[in-house]
């Protein structure tokens, strides 16, 4: 679906807001994710604000998307989201939790701004959260890819079956240790 002038125009409004009220929002997409994250919380936040300072973040690759920019492999902010995710102390649904705060951070400066009325504040916010999605969707994209080669290329077996047993996914390796050009579809119990 192609977007139409007084979209882009209203998400580049929308990017210009977002730069000019940067701190703030990422004053309060902080507090709210100190709040909502669970495990290692000071880890997330000393490896959040070293990559704000270093790389940028995904507020970042937010306005630069909104500003008409692309966003591809290797855009800063972006590349490091991906990165976060391959981690030790982020998971997937940290990078969730990550998303969700910053829209309500964001929510929160435009209704604080008093610049903008009920129905722009919900065009901005529609346009916030399509950019979040397919910026969110790029970092699994990501990390699918990654997670993908390991599996397929490891040196250890992998096997995933479902409910009943049947084997749905297999790694050559795994086929090897099986003595079968391929597991797939055949229960798993038929090899124990």
């Amino acid at each position: 679906m192609r977007r139409g002038s007084g979209a882009s125009a209203a998400n580049a409004g929308t990017a210009r807001f977002l730069a000019g009220h940067r701190k703030a929002i990422r004053r309060a997409w902080m507090d709210r994710l100190l709040q909502s994250w669970s495990g290692d919380v000071r880890s997330k936040q000393r490896l959040l604000l070293r990559e704000q300072r270093e790389n940028g973040d995904l507020l970042s690759a937010l306005i630069r998307r909104m500003s008409g920019k692309a966003i591809a492999r290797g855009t800063p902010g972006l590349e490091s989201v991906t990165g976060r995710a391959r981690g030790t102390v982020f998971f997937a649904e940290d990078l969730l939790q990550e998303a969700l705060c910053l829209e309500d951070a964001i929510a929160e400066a435009l209704r604080q701004s008093g610049d903008v009325s009920v129905q722009q504040l919900g065009e901005a916010l529609q346009g916030v959260r399509l950019e979040l999605a397919h910026a969110m969707t790029a970092v699994l994209r990501e990390s699918t890819r990654v997670y993908e080669h390991i599996v397929k290329s490891g040196l250890r077996g992998f096997c995933q079956f479902d409910a009943k047993g049947v084997i749905v996914a297999t790694n050559a390796e795994m086929d090897r240790l099986l003595g079968t050009p391929s597991a797939v579809g055949q229960p798993l119990a038929s090899f124990l």
